[in-house]
């Protein structure tokens, strides 16, 4: 049997599932049905597959699935993290990224300087469950104070797709006694990575 997707010979039968599915691409090629006698003290699903096997099957189809949903203009495969998921397992996280969101890591993974104050700025500010492009700008914005020792232009708004009004409330609700410890903490961390020069 191969599948009728991909054309791999790859075939599973998932007994615990009821499905026959292929284990290169995940696609679920037919469905099992089992018409024998049941024991109803108790049941025992006995099944071929070992647990990593079962896992992977998994991971497999819920890839295939939130590929599906890429049909926004805006979204994308963070490809690294998939990869990620799918060989290693673990956490599905950003599997699917905003465009901007996904050009903001990237930016993060270049920059010495900007990880620095996205490590400081995560530790103080209480921003876990914002986006990964907002966190970057605000990491920008308080490197940007960090080094001109006065406030930032925010150019980095546009490049990241955020709006200048919503970093302006996202800021004003950050206490001002915490920006000034966030820009103390950041000074001290770049200076102790030669990144920051005295002015």
């Amino acid at each position: 049997m191969k599948c009728s997707y991909c054309g791999s010979g790859q075939i599973i039968s998932d007994y615990r599932t009821g499905e026959v599915i292929c284990s290169e691409c995940g696609t679920v090629i037919e469905k099992i049905y089992y018409n024998g006698p049941t024991n109803t003290d108790e049941e025992i699903v006995v099944s071929p597959l070992s647990y990593e096997e079962i896992q992977k099957i998994n991971r497999l189809k819920r890839y295939k699935y939130l590929k599906s949903k890429l049909n926004r203009p805006l979204l994308v495969m963070n490809t690294h993290n998939a990869h990620d998921f799918l060989t290693r397992g673990g956490k599905e996280w950003r599997l699917v990224i905003h465009k901007n969101s996904l050009a903001a890591l990237d930016k993060l993974r270049q920059e010495g300087a900007l990880k620095v104050a996205y490590q400081v700025v995560s530790e103080r500010v209480r921003i876990s469950s914002r986006t990964e492009r907002v966190k970057v700008a605000l990491s920008l914005y308080f490197l940007e104070v960090t080094q001109r020792g006065t406030g930032a232009k925010m150019e980095f708004l546009k490049e990241l797709g955020i709006g200048k009004d919503y970093f302006r409330k996202l800021l004003s609700s950050i206490p001002l006694l915490e920006k000034i410890k966030i820009v103390e903490e950041l000074r001290k961390a770049l200076k102790g990575q030669g990144l920051l020069n005295d002015q």
